[in-house]
């Protein structure tokens, strides 16, 4: 492929990696603002409960008062599972869309036959009437996937939970320790690098890694699916190629791979790597 062209179109990817970016962050912004008001909500329920410190003095009244608060508890998990379902349908939907699109852009950029004059407003509109004929049975698995790592998450989240409020019972903690013991969601960029042990924020933690390695993964996928469609046999691995490179994608830059064989993006969480066509000697199918 001629260096000129390659530039062309290793140019327009970084463009849309910055916009895949932006949509992560969005993506992350909003899951863990339902975290945090799933936080708020077990906050003020334990709150009701000023006497479950005193369990070893008054244990009937306190196991009362703990089934009635488990209850409550367990409506708060289950509205963070729905505000999260719908999140990640979402958003693993858009980022496939959204990879068909930028697969689009580079041929538009590369002044390839049909897709030379393409404008913005064209490119979306192809990119929707793609995404209505290529397999999306990996779309599919993708969704799946992504909800049953939430759901991990969140019995994990309702498991320590419990724990917490089980052991500050048994210490006689009241429930502002127990509260502060729960941890807190932090609502900054890049969050889940301060995150600590706690169980709210080992929860932040680990859906902010989901959602910003698997909204990677489907925009990727998309990408695959309309090159593979078009006719595109190869593809070649492209890092950031700055400091935070890591030793795992490093050696992978440059290198090239026949499409069906192309090695799994991300290939590990927070991943940012993407892959560029290989156009040299191929006849491009018509959509």
């Amino acid at each position: 492929m001629p260096s000129d062209l390659k530039q062309r179109i290793q140019d327009t990817t970084l463009k849309s990696l910055t916009a895949r970016n932006r949509y992560n962050d969005q993506v992350t912004a909003q899951l863990t603002q339902a975290l945090k008001q799933a936080e708020d909500e077990v906050a003020r329920a334990i709150l009701q409960y000023r006497s479950l410190g005193s369990l070893p003095d008054n244990k009937l009244a306190a196991l009362k008062g703990l089934e009635k608060l488990q209850g409550e508890l367990d409506d708060v998990l289950r509205q963070l599972k729905r505000d999260q379902t719908l999140v990640f349908r979402k958003s693993t939907k858009d980022a496939f869309k959204g990879g068909i699109a930028q697969g689009i852009s580079e041929l538009t950029s590369a002044s390839l036959p049909f897709y030379a004059d393409l404008k913005p407003d064209s490119i979306d509109k192809l990119a929707t009437k793609v995404f209505t004929i290529v397999d999306t049975n990996a779309l599919d698995f993708m969704t799946q996937y992504n909800l049953t790592l939430a759901g991990d998450v969140n019995r994990e989240l309702a498991d320590g939970i419990k724990r917490v409020i089980m052991q500050g019972i048994i210490e006689g903690k009241g429930t502002d320790d127990i509260v502060r013991d729960l941890g807190r969601v932090v609502i900054y960029k890049d969050s889940f690098k301060q995150a600590g042990t706690k169980v709210f924020s080992k929860a932040q933690y680990r859906m902010e890694m989901i959602a910003r390695t698997e909204v990677l993964r489907a925009h990727n996928m998309g990408r695959i699916k309309f090159h593979q469609h078009v006719g595109i046999e190869k593809l070649e691995w492209m890092t950031m190629g700055d400091e935070r490179t890591c030793p795992v994608c490093g050696p992978l830059d440059g290198k090239t791979f026949p499409i069906d064989k192309f090695p799994g993006q991300p290939a590990h969480p927070f991943c940012r790597c993407t892959n560029l066509p290989v156009l040299s000697d191929i006849k491009l199918k018509n959509i």
